[in-house]
């Protein structure tokens, strides 16, 4: 297997100079090719590997199938509109942040995004007792908790989605999944 490796990797080294291409440059026109557009702005193969990277799944994406790509593409596009929305409502700005120091960027999107959510979905998603207490009795759930959580975390799934769609309703998104390989 390490020969055929070594075979193909010494033949493309033969052949991207043929194309007018070096391995290096072949990568990185890969890397430009664009998955979406939101209002002109593209997200690349390096903007999508770069998002996989915030959660450690560059290897696992490479055996995943198309349709679970694409659902991590679709992800990416929502976090592109949060980031938008968070930046418009002076998240970025918040003095919280500001006294946090020296934050990198991730650091400092995870923080808005955070604020976002818990003001957009968290706070308002959450139950009053009486609705608690009605959920319990109509879905014979045993414990107060179980099902404060689980009406919670429906109530807030329902927010989140409503509002992304929100977001993605003013916006002109394009995807370009085929380029996904």
């Amino acid at each position: 297997m390490r020969l055929l490796t070594i075979y193909f990797a010494f033949m493309l080294s033969l052949l991207c100079p043929l194309a007018g291409l070096t391995p290096a440059a072949a990568e990185s026109d890969a890397a430009g090719v664009v998955l979406a557009n939101i209002d002109g702005d593209q997200i690349t193969v390096a903007d999508f590997d770069d998002y996989l990277k915030l959660f450690h799944q560059e290897s696992a994406f490479a055996q995943c199938d198309h349709e679970t790509r694409g659902r991590h593409l679709q992800n990416l596009i929502n976090r592109r509109l949060l980031l938008e929305e968070a930046q418009k409502l002076g998240y970025f700005a918040a003095p919280e942040l500001k006294s946090h120091g020296r934050l990198d960027q991730g650091e400092q999107e995870a923080f808005a995004l955070r604020k976002l959510l818990t003001e957009k979905v968290v706070k308002p998603g959450t139950a009053t007792r009486e609705a608690i207490e009605s959920y319990q009795a109509e879905h014979a759930v045993a414990s107060y908790a179980v099902a404060e959580t689980e009406l919670n975390h429906r109530l807030r799934r329902q927010l989140f989605d409503d509002f992304v769609l929100q977001l993605r309703k003013i916006k002109r998104i394009e995807t370009y999944e085929n380029n996904l390989k």
